[in-house]
């Protein structure tokens, strides 16, 4: 214990300080005022820091999902004008609005955090967002450089008192805040569910010879599949060594995570 309160104002259900008026009986207006302690060396609690990690973490799958759905040969026209005709030059239907902010939100975003988390200061000027037309396996690429340098600076991150609520902020949303005016990445995560069925694999790890293996198959259009050993962090996609792992680890002897 920490004896410091989570910097978001997290309470214990049930729990009371003397004070209220609800202390000590069932029931009432109060859901419970007592706060939450923060994790060891960190100004959050266990659930947000694990909240705040597994977000940051989806981030690059939720990116690349939202640019091919971006993608404006197959986006439909939204101001509901049509054009007749069959000119092969024709300007594509222009995209939803809300892919593009949410894109542009979100790796500036993870680009903020990433050159604080490397730098220990704030850039001079805003982050760029994405490069117009991006592909999906780029946005990906883009967000994965970030998150990686972020997580890896995680821990630093949330025992900064003075950042540890911004950077919630801009992953997970304000506490009591309005979930419109900025694309946070949890926010998209809610918007556009990644579809994920993982299967633990019958093959054991080629690493540590253990059977615990998880196979997490792509989250979005032409995504990567990743294996991942629970046992040694042993880590690979469908795509490394010219696709021998998607041969190795065959789903059909698996069973579901």
């Amino acid at each position: 214990m920490t004896g410091r309160p989570c910097k978001r104002g997290c309470t214990i259900r049930g729990t009371h300080f003397a004070a209220c008026p609800d202390f000590g009986r069932a029931g009432g207006a109060c859901r419970g005022c007592a706060p939450v302690e923060s994790r060891a060396g960190s100004f959050i609690c266990e659930r947000c820091y694990d909240s705040l990690s597994r977000t940051i973490d989806a981030a690059p799958d939720v990116l690349a999902l939202i640019r091919s759905k971006a993608d404006p040969l197959k986006a439909a026209v939204y101001d509901r004008v049509l054009v007749s005709g069959s000119r092969s030059d024709m300007t594509p239907a222009p995209v939803q609005a809300d892919f593009i902010d949410a894109a542009d939100d979100i790796i500036r975003t993870l680009r903020e955090w990433a050159y604080y988390a490397e730098h220990g200061a704030a850039r001079s000027g805003a982050p760029r967002g994405l490069q117009p037309g991006s592909a999906s396996d780029v946005a990906y690429d883009d967000a994965l450089e970030c998150t990686a340098v972020i997580l890896a600076k995680l821990d630093r991150l949330t025992n900064d008192a003075e950042q540890v609520a911004a950077l919630c902020d801009g992953v997970l949303g304000g506490v009591g805040m309005p979930d419109t005016a900025f694309w946070t990445v949890a926010r998209a995560l809610r918007r556009w569910p990644l579809e994920e069925r993982a299967w633990w694999a019958a093959q054991p790890c080629p690493e540590c010879d253990l059977r615990a293996v998880k196979v997490n198959p792509a989250r979005f259009p032409g995504g990567p599949t990743l294996y991942s050993c629970r046992s040694c962090r042993w880590q690979r996609r469908d795509n490394d060594a010219a696709g021998y792992w998607a041969l190795f680890f065959s789903p059909a002897s698996g069973r579901a995570a």
